[in-house]
């Protein structure tokens, strides 16, 4: 079976890319992370607020 040498879709490349952007954005505006954790905890439906190192402080 000869395998394909070149990819379509590289899924690794377009997450590294994903998780780059995200970075950049949360270094630039820090509570941008609070905001975007509490749209995910109401969308969903986590009732809890998981306690993290810098809300501990």
């Amino acid at each position: 079976m000869k395998m394909n040498k070149e990819k379509a879709f590289d899924s690794v490349k377009m997450m590294r890319t994903i998780r780059e952007k995200i970075q950049r954005e949360w270094e630039t505006n820090p509570k941008l992370v609070e905001e975007q954790l509490k749209e995910i905890r109401k969308k969903h439906n986590i009732k809890e607020e998981v306690q993290t190192e810098k809300s501990a402080s």
